[in-house]
């Protein structure tokens, strides 16, 4: 259900002004506690706590963290702070945020009211591109692979672009990092329409400018909404590429100069329960990647 959440979401920002606009929510608002048992890995306000074995994987591509249990407690939290913790020591800070706000955070945010995803999981967001990404942090990595915790995911790519306007065609490559077979979203099986549901599909952005332009792509949505299909899932091993090429159209030509393309290659999300999560041999990967390429365009 995620275009139906973006939708909602943009229909109540514009509606609503934010008392605290534009603000940081800084280390004054932080309840972190100051003593910490040093198997924790996340500290959420100063009641909860999650050592590393309740932890069940890191997904290093989607910065997303499964707990190895459902912990229904979370809805509690959705303006508090959290915290990431190694051998007791805080490395980064952060804040739940609710989706409803007008505002992003200067720091890392868990997106709140709605949860995207089920209470087993959580992803850590970060919007400071001009900066070393805290969630990167080399204790933190470190310490995940110490405890076996650490997965890297997917990574997307974009192989070609071929312009045949105004359309252009795009070859993009998904290849499974991970040491665990996973279950992604094949457009293949479930068609480029109901694909399109889980992704904005193309955006481009000239480097000179600010502002971007995105394709038309016509989408179908599941019936009913927040559903899902083993059938739209093809396994790839550990290791594997595959390969999928999709025809992005804009309403008008695009003018000479550099562009970056980005697509973002989605998974499920609030759709998969933990029960849910592995099917057979492999486990049903959440959450997206963006594959970004320079493109001149003559």
């Amino acid at each position: 259900m995620k275009r139906t959440i973006v939708f909602a979401t943009a229909i109540m920002v514009s509606l609503t002004c934010c008392e605290r606009n534009g603000s940081d929510p800084g280390s004054d608002k932080d309840d972190i506690p100051d003593a910490i048992d040093k198997n924790v890995l996340i500290n959420i306000g100063k009641d909860l706590s999650y050592k590393f074995s309740e932890i069940e994987l890191y997904d290093s591509s989607t910065h997303i963290l499964y707990f190895s249990d459902n912990h229904p407690e979370l809805d509690k939290y959705s303006s508090s702070t959290f915290a990431f913790i190694t051998d007791g020591d805080t490395v980064y800070t952060g804040d739940f945020w609710p989706s409803i706000r007008s505002d992003l955070p200067t720091r890392p945010y868990i997106f709140t009211w709605p949860f995207l995803f089920r209470d087993y999981s959580i992803r850590i967001e970060n919007r400071e591109q001009n900066k070393p990404d805290p969630r990167n942090h080399t204790q933190i990595i470190q310490k995940l692979k110490d405890q076996n915790l650490l997965h890297s995911g997917l990574r997307a790519e974009i192989n070609s672009s071929v312009r045949q306007d105004p359309v252009y065609v795009l070859t993009l490559s998904i290849t499974n990092m991970d040491e665990s077979a996973l279950l992604i979203l094949d457009p293949d099986k479930m068609g480029t329409k109901l694909f399109h549901y889980f992704t904005n599909g193309l955006f481009v952005r000239k480097v000179t400018e600010e502002q971007f332009t995105y394709s038309i792509k016509d989408y179908e949505a599941p019936s009913p909404l927040n559903t899902w299909s083993p059938d739209w899932l093809t396994v790839l091993q550990p290791g594997e590429v595959r390969q999928f090429t999709f025809n992005y159209e804009f309403s008008s030509p695009l003018s000479a100069g550099e562009y970056n393309f980005y697509i973002k290659y989605p998974g499920l999300s609030s759709q998969i329960s933990k029960e849910d999560l592995i099917q057979g041999s492999g486990r049903i990967w959440l959450g997206d990647v963006t594959a970004v390429k320079k493109v001149t365009i003559e």
